[in-house]
C-alpha cells in the first residue's frame, strides 16, 4: 500500500478578499439614509442605483445592521425608561416624583463659558465686590507687608 505523500496547503488567509456585497449594500444604505451628502463623493452613482434596486428587490429580506443597532438601542432605552419610571425607591426612583419645570429649564439652558481673568482683573473684581470691612482688612494686610496705599 502506497503512502499518501500529498501535503495539504493552507489557504493564504492574508490574501483572501474580505469584502461582501451585502456589507457594501448595508454601508451604502446607511449613508443614503443618514448622510446622503457624504455618499456622493465616495460611491459611483451607478453603483448606488444598483444597490438601491437590489435592496428594493430584496424587500424585507435585507436587514440593515444600522437599523438593527438603532432598534436595539431604542428597545434598551425603552426598557430603561419603564424601569426608572416604575421604580419607587426613595433616592433613585421616579415613580411618584414631581417634575419641576424651572429646574429643568435651568439644567438645559446653554452654559455660559467661564472667562479667564488676568491677575489685575481678579484684583479689580475683588475690590469692586468687597464690603467696607473687607477693604479695611485688606488695607491692614497690605500695611503689615509694608505696602501703603
Amino acid at each position: 500500500m502506497a503512502k499518501n505523500t500529498a501535503v495539504a496547503t493552507a489557504p493564504d488567509i492574508a490574501n483572501i478578499n474580505r469584502t461582501s456585497d451585502v456589507a457594501q449594500a448595508d454601508y451604502v444604505f446607511t449613508l443614503l439614509t443618514y448622510a446622503p451628502e457624504r455618499l456622493e463623493d465616495i460611491v459611483d452613482p451607478g453603483t448606488v442605483g444598483e444597490i438601491e434596486n437590489a435592496i428594493a428587490e430584496a424587500g424585507e429580506l435585507f436587514k440593515s445592521t444600522t437599523e438593527v443597532a438603532v432598534q436595539r438601542a431604542i428597545d434598551t432605552k425603552v426598557e430603561a425608561a419603564v424601569r426608572a419610571l416604575t421604580n419607587d425607591a426613595e433616592l433613585t426612583g421616579y415613580a411618584g416624583r414631581s417634575f419641576d419645570a424651572e429646574v429643568f429649564a435651568k439644567k438645559v439652558a446653554p452654559k455660559v463659558g467661564r472667562a479667564r481673568l488676568s491677575p489685575e482683573e481678579k484684583a479689580a473684581k475683588v475690590i469692586e465686590e468687597a464690603s467696607p470691612e473687607q477693604l479695611d482688612a485688606l488695607a491692614a494686610l497690605l500695611a503689615a507687608r509694608g505696602i501703603e496705599l
